[in-house]
């Protein structure tokens, strides 16, 4: 057995089943984003889903149609998936900011309340890392307030409400097209819709060169996050990057069989996340210095990255990435310009760190996470009795 030298912060997007699906041309699987929509719509139980290219601006478009008060002022969480915020600042000029719920990641009922209290015109929710406990509410209060509710849900596959899944909810609903919270070796997402678009979302196929190119770029990405490696070569760093070489068009046929496939495991690769989530719960929480986010009850969370609250977590994280564990990137950062972040929502951005959370881990990797976890908070913070936020006893 290979020590483990390092972990992946992605699945690798490529397996065996993958790699069948995209050789297997006169078989059942998707090669248009047409037919993939079929599939995804069966999956996620919504009628009207449409791919995307780029998606954070689709969603922000067709939410700015759905508003029936174009002036009223948009609510959008101040702490979040930093993408939605970027193309929320392009399509929206009043925009109320939603401080995160204390002792979470993501704005709560009584935050969703006080927004809708003062007349905003639409809403727009991104659970960074799946806690969809406020999902339930804020569908109630929109649908009575007669405002349109937008969810970017990518984030949140596995996770469960007593109504379903995340997909469920949400006038317009983000969804990704391989029903897995990593990147994709098929780009864009799928936008659900109360109706079908009126223009649709055609877009032209990529010639065989682009086709090629893609496929060798997605087979580097895979190689680069395949976990048997990693524990022989640590490697560079990893951000999520689209992996499509086609920016203006369709993804490649290969492309649309790969996420075909992908999304026939989606709902095993989400178990599998859910009993790391749990066992990493076990591993983590009796570090010093270092909080769990709390689940509510009958809302287990499973999303893109295990959370936790930490003192000195910027000190902490650079420590863990020097050793080999990567902390989320490109799921969490600022929302709101500097000038409309309130203390509640700054001191989340201190303290938040996102660990690693995909199925391919084994119980020497989890064992391995708490304990560099461990000795990284010790080596900075000591045995956190210090911590200011924990009360004396």
């Amino acid at each position: 057995m290979l020590k483990p030298k390092s972990v992946t912060a992605y699945a690798p997007g490529l397996d065996r089943k993958v790699l069948r699906a995209i050789a297997d041309r006169r078989g059942a699987w998707a090669r248009t984003t047409a037919t993939l929509a079929l599939a995804a719509a069966e999956h996620y139980g919504r009628s009207h889903l449409h791919w995307v290219r780029a998606p954070e601006d689709a969603l922000c478009a067709a939410l700015l149609d759905l508003s029936r008060e174009p002036k009223a002022p948009v609510a959008l969480p101040a702490w979040g998936r930093p993408a939605l915020g970027k193309a929320a600042l392009r399509y929206f000029s009043n925009i109320l900011w939603l401080d995160p719920k204390e002792g979470r990641l993501d704005p709560g009922e009584s935050e969703i309340k006080r927004a809708l209290d003062q007349g905003v015109g639409a809403m727009l929710l991104g659970p960074v890392t799946g806690d969809c406990s406020s999902l339930v509410a804020a569908r109630k209060w929109c649908a009575g307030a007669s405002v349109p509710l937008a969810v970017d849900a990518r984030a949140s596959m596995g996770s469960r409400t007593p109504d379903g899944g995340p997909a469920v909810f949400g006038d317009l609903t983000l969804l990704p097209v391989d029903g897995d919270t990593g990147p994709s070796a098929c780009p864009g997402a799928f936008l659900g819709t109360p109706e079908p678009m009126a223009n649709g979302t055609h877009a032209s196929s990529p010639g065989p060169v682009v086709a090629l190119t893609s496929a060798l770029t997605a087979l580097a990405h895979s190689v680069r996050d395949e976990p048997r490696l990693h524990r022989l070569w640590a490697g560079p760093p990893g951000a999520p990057r689209d992996l499509s070489a086609n920016p203006d068009g369709a993804p490649p046929g290969w492309a649309c069989a790969a996420a075909h496939a992908r999304l026939a495991d989606a709902d095993a690769r989400a178990s599998q996340r859910g009993r790391h989530a749990r066992s990493l719960r076990e591993h983590c929480g009796n570090v010093p210095a270092m909080e769990l986010v709390d689940e509510s009850h009958g809302f287990p969370v499973t999303g893109a990255a295990f959370p936790l609250l930490s003192q000195s977590a910027g000190e902490i994280a650079n420590l863990l990435r020097s050793e080999g564990l990567p902390t989320g990137p490109g799921l969490g950062g600022w929302l709101a310009p500097e000038t409309e972040r309130t203390d509640r929502a700054r001191q989340l951005a201190e303290r938040v760190l996102l660990l690693p959370l995909h199925p391919y881990f084994r119980p020497e990797d989890l064992r391995w996470i708490g304990e560099l976890l461990r000795r990284a908070t010790l080596r900075v913070n000591g045995t956190g009795q210090a911590d200011p936020t924990r009360e004396n006893p």
